[in-house]
Order: C-alpha cells, then sequence, then structure tokens
C-alpha cells in the first residue's frame, strides 16, 4: 500500500499541482515510513521538493528536529555546497508550513538556531510564506532578513499580475533584482527571449541561466548557451551549478 501511495503522490503532476509538489508528498511519505533518516533517501531533482515535503511533516508534530534535520542535511553535501544549503532552503520551508503569518518574527527566529546557514533557512521561510499569501513588508524588519525577504518578492508580484516592468521598478534590492531571472527562467521553462528580454543587467541574466541549470530543465546546455550570449562569467556560473548538484548535461529527471 506504501508503494502504491507513493508512486501516486510522485507521478500524478495533473492532480497536485506541480512536479515539486509532487516531491513533496513523496517527501512526506518517506516521514510517515522512514521518520528522519527518510532524508537521505530523497533525491535532489525536482528542486528539492521531497526534502520540503519531509521537514514540513517532521516539524509539524516535533518542532524540535530542526537541528537534527539540519545535521542530516551535510550528507548531501560539504557544508556551504548547494545541495547542503539547498537542503537548508527545505527546512524553512517546514518551518514556515507550521507558521502562520502572525509568527513570521518566530518564523525567522527558528532558523537562527542554524547560526552559519541561517539565511538558507530565511530564504525558504519567506517563499513558502508567499506560497501561503503572506503579506511582507521587507523594509520594516530586522535589517539580517531584508536581503532574503526582496529575494522572494518577484514571484509573490508576478502571483499578483504586475508586469515585470513593475516588478523591476518596485525592486530596491539587489537580491530583487536579480530574482526576477529566476522567476522567468522557472515560468518560460528556460526560454531565453523573455529572459534576455526583462532582465535590466547581467547578474539577472546569469541567476537565470543558473537557475534553468538547477531546475534541469530540458535541452538547458542549448538554452545557456543562448542567455548567456558568450558572458564567460555567465557561463561559468552555470557550469558551476551543473558541477555542485551533479546534473547531467543530459536532462533526466527520473524519480
Amino acid at each position: 500500500m506504501w508503494l502504491i501511495k507513493t508512486i501516486l503522490a510522485f507521478w500524478t503532476p495533473l492532480i497536485i499541482a506541480t512536479d515539486h509538489d509532487s516531491a513533496h508528498a513523496l517527501g512526506k511519505q518517506l516521514y510517515l515510513r522512514y521518520g528522519l533518516p527518510g532524508i537521505t533517501r530523497c533525491k535532489t531533482n525536482f528542486a528539492f521538493g521531497c526534502h520540503h515535503g519531509l521537514a514540513e511533516n517532521a516539524l509539524v508534530k516535533h518542532p524540535e528536529y530542526l537541528l537534527p534535520l539540519a545535521k542530516t542535511c551535510e550528507r548531501l553535501g560539504a557544508p556551504g555546497s548547494g545541495p547542503h544549503v539547498s537542503c537548508i532552503h527545505g527546512l524553512g520551508h517546514g518551518v514556515a508550513g507550521v507558521t502562520s503569518q502572525k509568527k513570521l518574527p518566530q518564523a525567522l527566529s527558528k532558523c537562527n538556531k542554524l547560526v552559519t546557514w541561517a539565511n538558507y533557512c530565511h530564504d525558504g521561510v519567506f517563499m513558502e510564506g508567499g506560497l501561503s499569501d503572506w503579506k511582507f513588508e521587507c523594509g520594516k524588519l530586522p535589517s539580517r532578513y531584508r536581503a532574503m525577504c526582496w529575494r522572494n518578492m518577484p514571484a509573490i508580484w508576478y502571483r499578483q499580475g504586475l508586469p515585470w516592468s513593475e516588478i523591476i521598478a518596485r525592486c530596491p534590492h539587489p537580491e530583487c533584482i536579480a530574482s526576477i531571472g529566476r522567476q522567468i527562467a522557472q515560468i518560460s521553462q528556460g526560454n531565453p527571449d523573455p529572459i534576455k528580454q526583462h532582465c535590466p543587467d547581467i547578474k539577472c541574466i546569469t541567476v537565470a541561466a543558473g537557475e534553468v541549470v538547477f531546475q534541469n530543465l530540458p535541452n538547458w546546455p542549448t538554452k545557456v548557451e543562448a542567455i548567456c550570449a558568450n558572458n564567460i562569467a555567465c557561463l561559468e556560473f552555470s557550469e558551476q551549478v551543473a558541477k555542485d548538484y551533479a546534473i547531467s548535461r543530459t536532462t533526466d529527471q527520473k524519480p
């Protein structure tokens, strides 16, 4: 029965909104079956959705699991590596998933227990909160939280129907501008044209190219070449993302 539930959770994107959400569901099932060690069975594809889902479900009943989960993230890669901090980011999703908007300060404070890596947890809190229609006033937050808050605002504004021109005008922080590239890359499935049309600077374009790799989008090497347009720093950044996350130049999204 568990195997049937797992297969259904992973392979029904028509029922569950996206592949990332399907991976969330798989993470839940892994937690129910294996507990915290289940996170080592998660794969990193679909933007770490499995890790996000397992963390959220573990923290619902056991908020004290945050530090043990963070320690488990080190099994994915050396501390500070892409896979490691992406896992920490997933813990932020979990923290926010069991917190109400009114308790945003408490959620961010919980992430502070991770000390060196707290910033990545903050990012996960803001991303999950944005998906839950929380309202953020980034400029009024303590300074240590503002960058990650602004980083997540373009996604929120886009869901509200704002055009990219207005989103760019609203962005007062470099993290906000860079994140525009990340959002366009996701929404366009790596189409170089809207990325180059709307990104206001090379950092935005570079982040977009890196996101195309991170999401392991079909034919990503060709898309990255078109996005970067021979900019060496952009191409090198994308190749580094592929190396950090062990992403093959031949797209493979098997579970």
